[in-house]
């Protein structure tokens, strides 16, 4: 997976930053008694929400060098959760998400419909394996 980041990263243009979670130490989601996704999803939000902290800190002190104004815009998360998920009890990632107030702007097209969409924008994830 992290080969095809990289790899839609390079295709779209954007800058990647590739940073370690934890969930692997985590007893929960070593007995995978059906919590694993959860704790899973819990550890990617925590990590992400620290690290757009970290940005939002970082501009702060460049705006306090330069003696410029922020322009202080919330970070949001998004993930790919689509219509399709949302029909699917077993996914306890979507609690996670809803703990982090994540976004999820394609739970109203099914799985197929993300895929042609990304087809259609040569992504070439457009046809992966469900993660």
């Amino acid at each position: 997976q992290i080969i095809m980041a990289r790899t839609v990263a390079e295709t779209i243009g954007i800058p990647l930053s590739e940073v370690p979670t934890t969930e692997g130490s985590d007893e929960t989601y070593q007995r995978n008694d059906g919590y694993a996704c959860f704790v899973c999803k819990t550890h990617l939000y925590s990590t992400l929400e620290t690290v757009a902290n970290t940005v939002m800190e970082q501009q702060e002190q460049k705006h306090r060098i330069e003696g410029t104004h922020p322009q202080n815009h919330p970070v949001i998360l998004y993930n790919g959760t689509n219509a399709d998920d949302t029909q699917d009890p077993t996914r306890l990632g979507l609690i996670a998400a809803s703990n982090f107030r994540v976004h999820s702007p394609l739970d109203r097209i099914t799985k197929d419909e993300v895929r042609q969409a990304a087809k259609f924008l040569g992504l070439p994830n457009w046809n992966a394996a469900v993660s």
